[in-house]
Formats: structure tokens, C-alpha cells, sequence
């Protein structure tokens, strides 16, 4: 039988090798470049190959982030919306549970969930 660990090193040192990680994985570490609307509206076919090549850009308006432009293809675009909204959803939830832990909610009860709810619900309809 296989050493698991020897099996789990060798699929990483061919993963560190493959163009899936220097595109994906690696990119993900290196600090994305920053755009202008500015530079959206005036240099846009320049942008395009610096986004195929960059892999992803931060559009600035105003000197603040407003959007994050991320190069996909049709062979991986639905995966890359998927982690989008799985990562938003994650966020959300880290939300809720810090606003809950400082609100002191984070040990309520499954009856006194229910009850927040039940009102929540009522003040909704009514």
C-alpha cells in the first residue's frame, strides 16, 4: 500500500509545477494592481491584456476600491461565480457571528432563536 504522505507530496510538487497553480494558486499571493475608472474608460484594450496577464485588478474610483475585476473563461466561469458567493456567503455569516458574540447572543438557546425569530417575523408583517 502507498505511503499517504509520500502519495500527497508528490500531487503537490506536480500541482507547484502545473499551469493551474502558477495562474490560480500563486496568483492569489501576489498583490494586485490597482486601475482607475479613468483608465477603464480611456485604455481599455490596454487593461484587458493587463488583466489576461495579472490575472485580476482592483478599479479605483476616487482613490477607494469599488470593484474587483477577475479573468475567467467559459470553462471555469461558473466555478469562479460559485467561490464568489460561497466566500460573500462565508463573510456574511463571520458577520453574524461576531455581532452576535457582541451583543451577547452567541449562547442563546434554540427556544430563544426561535422566539427572536417569531417576533422579527411579526414586526415584518405587521
Amino acid at each position: 500500500m502507498p505511503n499517504l504522505a509520500s502519495s500527497w507530496f508528490g500531487a503537490l510538487r506536480h500541482l507547484r509545477h502545473s499551469d493551474y497553480y502558477r495562474s490560480h494558486i500563486y496568483d492569489s499571493f501576489v498583490p494586485m494592481k490597482f486601475v482607475t475608472v479613468r483608465d477603464l474608460r480611456g485604455k481599455t484594450s490596454e487593461l484587458w491584456q493587463t488583466l489576461e496577464r495579472e490575472r485580476e485588478l482592483v478599479v479605483t474610483s476616487n482613490g477607494k476600491p469599488i470593484a474587483i475585476l477577475s479573468a475567467t473563461d467559459e470553462d471555469t466561469f461558473e466555478q469562479c461565480v460559485w467561490a464568489l458567493r460561497r466566500s460573500r456567503a462565508r463573510d456574511a455569516l463571520e458577520h453574524l457571528q461576531r455581532d452576535a458574540d457582541a451583543r451577547g447572543l452567541a449562547t442563546s438557546t434554540q427556544t430563544e432563536i426561535d422566539t427572536e425569530i417569531a417576533k422579527s417575523r411579526r414586526r415584518r408583517a405587521g
